[in-house]
């Protein structure tokens, strides 16, 4: 199994209710950004936020993604 990245929330992962990580440094992003993921389950749908920020700014949703169960 994999390791969460430290600040994880591993409580509501096991919950199924909300997990939230921030990206390792040097993960993909250019030195001094920011990036943070986080799901969210409500009923039957799961909702994925990705936001990333620039050096010294604040962190903006990037993409935001729907997945709802039939």
């Amino acid at each position: 199994r994999g390791r969460s990245p430290p600040g994880a929330s591993r409580e509501g992962r096991a919950r199924g209710q909300m997990g939230s990580a921030p990206f390792p440094a040097g993960h993909v992003i250019p030195a001094g950004w920011r990036a943070r993921e986080t799901h969210r389950v409500s009923g039957d749908e799961l909702v994925e936020v990705f936001e990333l920020a620039g050096a010294g700014k604040e962190l903006a949703i990037y993409s935001e993604a729907r997945l709802k169960r039939k």
